[in-house]
């Protein structure tokens, strides 16, 4: 198997485009009928960002899956452990440093200027120096400085199960780790780590049935293809589409999607995305495409950096007072952000990859 599909990395491209559009309009004020009618209408699958965190979860079990399956000795599973570190920690490191050096030119915008109070919220964060450095012992949200953060911290706790999940699914079977995550989406604490287990676990399983489901999809007739599409979309973007929010007026946002009925729906939405971007050709054109591909490649650097972005414009920019400049403010946001993640990218991402891979194999 080649250690890059390209119709991944352009899913996982269009992913985290999906956390950028998502945090932007979060950010914007508007009424709660206008906001309901944007989550729920046809474009609620590019504004499901808790549906993205679990498609990049379901993207690491498969991809996990597959290099562990290249390896055959015990001490591989250290190597695991080595390179994944590499590839979470440094980016991490270096996205703290970047919202605590952000935090210091963040303005608030107060309501005039067209902005909810959630940005204020999640901009709290004031922490001395040693308070930094004491985040950087394990990825999360630094204490808030980094809040989408909290999904590293389940991110690196699978990293270091996925070994003895990867054993049980291929010593028993796949279909008793898929059991395992739908009884702790039922019973585990909610929104706790142990809730995306059933993510990891849908991963793993459409690895190691890759070769099944390719005979399967090969065997579509061309003119249903596009319907498997359409309905991954449809259950990815179904907890929006069908109105499963909460509403949180202190903070002037929509919320939902963290409840085991929106998880389990976007977790069939994500199956029919991850299997079709390897094995469905028209659509794995589509995800191949040259932007895609490349906001695949930064798109970890991008999910990291651009809150810190975000918060720096909503307090500099002109008011927010028509959807043009909630366009504007997206516009700017992914303009900064774009640059910037390709230089964490090449500058920091590749670098500690490269040293992680030569320390494993030291």
């Amino acid at each position: 198997m080649s250690s890059r599909i390209t119709g991944l990395d352009g899913l996982r491209g269009l992913a985290s485009l999906i956390v950028v559009l998502r945090h932007t309009s979060n950010a914007v004020a508007m009424p709660l009928a206008t906001r309901h009618a944007l989550l729920e209408g046809p474009w609620a699958p590019l504004l499901n960002a808790q549906g993205a965190v679990q498609l990049f979860f379901v993207l690491s079990g498969y991809v996990l899956a597959g290099s562990l399956s290249r390896s055959r000795v015990p001490r591989s599973t250290v190597r695991f452990y080595v390179r994944r570190v590499f590839r979470i920690h440094p980016p991490y490191i270096g996205a703290v440093v970047l919202a605590w050096a952000a935090s210091l030119l963040y303005r608030d915008p107060g309501l005039a200027h067209g902005v909810t109070p959630w940005v204020d919220q999640l901009n709290a964060a004031d922490l001395t120096a040693w308070q930094v450095l004491t985040t950087f012992k394990f990825p999360g949200s630094a204490l808030g400085l980094v809040p989408q953060g909290w999904t590293l911290e389940i991110e690196m706790i699978f990293s270091l199960l996925m070994p003895l999940l990867f054993w049980l699914a291929r010593r028993v079977h796949w279909g008793s780790l898929v059991l395992l995550g739908l009884a702790l989406l039922a019973l585990a604490p909610p929104a706790g780590p142990l809730h995306f287990a059933i993510d990891f676990s849908i991963g793993i399983a459409l690895f190691l049935e890759r070769e099944r489901l390719g005979r399967w999809l090969a065997a579509v007739p061309a003119a249903l293809a596009p319907g498997l599409v359409v309905a991954g979309l449809a259950c990815f973007g179904g907890p929006l589409l069908l109105g499963w929010h909460v509403v949180l007026p202190d903070q002037g946002i929509l919320f939902g999607g963290a409840d085991p009925r929106s998880m389990l729906l976007v977790g069939v939405g994500a199956c029919f995305l991850v299997a079709t971007a390897v094995h469905l050709p028209w659509w794995v054109s589509v995800l191949s495409s040259r932007p895609l591909v490349f906001l695949g490649r930064i798109s970890f650097s991008l999910y990291l950096c651009h809150w810190a972005v975000l918060s720096v414009l909503v307090g500099r920019m002109p008011p927010l007072q028509s959807p043009r400049d909630g366009w504007l403010l997206l516009a700017a946001v992914l303009a900064a952000s774009i640059p910037l993640s390709a230089l964490g990218y090449y500058g920091l991402e590749r670098p500690a990859i490269r040293l992680g891979r030569r320390l494993a194999h030291g």
